[in-house]
């Protein structure tokens, strides 16, 4: 993947896996992974 993005010009965003299901990336609703991910399908 990191081979591709330099070879398109994107840049790559490093972040902390820690915690990154548990919290909705639309509105910010905090719950257990599992209910989370069931809403990001």
């Amino acid at each position: 993947m990191e081979a591709k993005c330099i070879e398109y010009d994107v840049p790559i965003v490093y972040v902390d896996p820690r915690n990154i299901s548990e919290t909705c990336k639309r509105c910010g609703f905090k719950a257990d992974r599992n209910t989370v991910s069931t809403m990001n399908i």
